[in-house]
């Protein structure tokens, strides 16, 4: 067999054993080539595309832009590579890398041009998880500072003020002499009291001290005692021995807030009087468990929910540290979320 024979042979099996996708088609966009990957990658037998237009894998909006880059091939014979979608046979579309590049003759005329496309969809899909990643941490990181400020306003404005307003108060009660008078100074010093009480406990709520210094196992269990007095209801925590050296910055931060959202929800859906969380370890993970004695819910309509009960944020939060998050519930048996996540936010 003559040498260019055996060159074109050779050639041709590389065409067809390649891995990417390898089409050629001439300037009217006719395929004029189609290898196996093609037909994997597009779900198409050769004999179903032959003679027939590349248009027929090309979404609409991107038929100019094919167009385009076919003509600056022709007019300058330089290689094209860009991203873009195509139609496979059964409907669906799928992200590419596509590098066109001109096919010549024995004397160097441009006769056709070869695209050679590469699926990017797990790599685009991953892409734009990391993205999204990016984007939601920043958001949270935003209004986690936002928290921190409207905090120390609370504590040091608005709760200095308040503590002024009490000791006026005591003041003047002390001074006072008329019976009415005084019952009325002690009842407006009992408001003082409690507006001064929900304006600590909004402020904690906000931002707890042991946040930001490795301590969430005290911090979950400070704010778990906190609510529970402030809001009448039992409470009881099992951390299993965890310690807050365990944890790292964005994972304690994430986790405690979503003890906040959950018991946020009690607080508003459940009709609960009892609560517990549990923090254990299983294997390389740790579990967060919050149970409480509510009325429960049809736990597979959660979305049909006004806000969605705040699910969603909790499962951000969740997926932001590598964990999961799924909620048990039933009408009449309570409700138990589950979180499970690494020890360590490696992300």
């Amino acid at each position: 067999m003559p040498k260019s024979h055996l060159d074109k042979y050779f050639l041709a099996a590389i065409v067809e054993s390649s891995q990417d996708s390898i089409v050629s088609v001439d300037f009217d966009l006719k395929i004029t080539s189609w290898n196996r990957s093609a037909e994997e990658l597009y779900g198409y037998p050769a004999n179903e595309v032959m003679g027939k237009q590349l248009t027929k894998l090309t979404l609409p909006e991107d038929l100019s832009l094919i167009m385009r880059k076919v003509e600056q091939i022709r007019a300058s014979k330089v290689l094209e590579i860009f991203e873009t979608e195509r139609v496979k046979k059964c409907g669906s579309t799928v992200c590419l890398e596509v590098m066109m590049s001109p096919v010549k003759d024995s004397e160097g005329a441009v006769i056709g041009i070869s695209t050679i496309a590469r699926d990017i969809t797990e790599r685009k899909r991953i892409a734009d998880a990391v993205k999204k990643k990016e984007i939601l941490a920043n958001l949270l990181a935003a209004q986690e500072r936002e928290r921190t400020r409207i905090a120390m306003d609370l504590h040091d404005e608005l709760g200095q003020h308040i503590t002024a307003l009490r000791l006026k108060l005591q003041v003047l009660g002390a001074a006072c002499t008329q019976p009415d008078i005084e019952e009325g100074i002690k009842d407006i010093e009992e408001i003082a009291l409690n507006i001064d009480d929900s304006v600590s406990v909004l402020a904690h709520e906000l931002r707890p001290h042991a946040i930001g210094d490795k301590q969430l196992v005290e911090a979950i269990t400070v704010y778990l005692a906190t609510w529970a007095k402030h809001f009448g209801l039992t409470a009881a925590i099992d951390t299993d021995g965890l310690t807050d050296a365990e944890f790292d910055a964005a994972t304690e931060s994430h986790v405690y807030r979503i003890v906040q959202e959950a018991l946020n929800n009690t607080l508003k859906h459940a009709k609960a009087t009892n609560v517990e969380i549990m923090l254990t370890e299983r294997g390389n993970d740790v579990v967060l468990i919050i149970t409480d004695d509510g009325v429960g819910f049809d736990s597979t309509v959660i979305p049909t929910f006004p806000n969605g009960l705040g699910v969603t944020g909790m499962k951000e939060r969740a997926w932001l540290i590598g964990g999961a998050l799924e909620i048990e519930s039933a009408p009449g048996k309570g409700t138990s979320l589950f979180v499970k996540f690494p020890r360590s936010n490696g992300s």
